[in-house]
């Protein structure tokens, strides 16, 4: 009988296999992605950033509801959930081609000259003494034009400002509800000022991302540099500068949305006291 069922069991094995197989095989290209193209550890960092943000912003009230505040956010923003919004937005954005091309370049030469220089800036401002020349680079019209380019290919102002502003959406909403501020006054920002708010807050990032950018491109030739925007240009390139975008946005709109929850739910607490 063991014998008569063998044929059955190999075959019913074989077509488990191959079918459990295809989804891994491109997870570990996404997780390949991840660490070839900085973004695990980029993503690690950007939750300490926006916490910094925060801090900020505290609204003006007593110091126990500050504590409440910061508190709250410590305890909600973690890289945990950037992280699996990113893997998410990869494998439902990007095909197995798409990743392997993406791969292929991150692993080339340029491609990790251009991470490292990008992690860099974006963990430790640029320690290795590129930012002393940025005084002088930000003098020179070309370098700027190059910045500039490389942001309208990347989205990076637009989503930098998206972020600020569900950060600002967050806090209105809740300072509503428990600062009395007019309602009317929360449905306007939303209705009719968001889009304006949004263009002052791109134009008023612009000098400090084209700042960021031009420090990415302190260790690189002008070569390079032409080449890096070329290949950022490309359709897969595009794909990916979107996707990233996508899922750090809808990370960082879940991360705030549960920020917003809990800090609701200790000033009730306190008030109710």
């Amino acid at each position: 009988m063991f014998f008569k069922s063998t044929p059955i069991l190999l075959l019913l094995s074989l077509f488990l296999f191959s079918h459990s197989a295809v989804p891994a095989t491109k997870a570990q290209k996404i997780e390949k992605l991840l660490d070839t193209s900085g973004l695990e550890e980029q993503i690690r960092e950007f939750p300490g950033m926006l916490k910094a943000g925060l801090q900020e912003q505290w609204p003006e009230v007593s110091a126990e509801e500050q504590k409440i505040f910061i508190e709250s956010a410590e305890q909600t923003i973690s890289s945990g959930p950037l992280l699996s919004s990113m893997r998410h937005e990869m494998d439902v954005s990007l095909n197995d081609s798409q990743l392997e091309q993406l791969i292929e370049w991150m692993d080339s030469e340029l491609g990790k000259k251009v991470t490292k220089a990008r992690n860099q800036v974006a963990t430790d401002g640029g320690s290795d003494g590129s930012t002393d020349l940025l005084p002088g680079w930000l003098q020179d019209s070309k370098r700027l034009s190059q910045a500039a380019e490389l942001d309208r290919l990347t989205g990076q102002s637009e989503t930098g400002a998206e972020i600020a502003l569900l950060t600002v959406r967050v806090m209105f909403k809740t300072m509503v509800e428990y600062y009395g501020l007019a309602y009317s006054e929360y449905e306007s920002f939303l209705r009719n000022d968001y889009q304006s708010i949004k263009r002052e807050i791109v134009e008023e990032a612009k000098p400090a991302t084209l700042q960021i950018l031009v420090s990415e491109f302190g260790k690189l030739t002008e070569k390079e540099i032409d080449l890096y925007l070329q290949w950022s240009a490309t359709p897969v390139a595009q794909q990916f500068f979107k996707t990233q975008n996508r899922a750090f946005l809808n990370g960082t709109a879940g991360m705030f949305q549960n920020w917003a929850e809990l800090w609701a739910t200790e000033l009730s607490r306190y008030y109710d006291e």
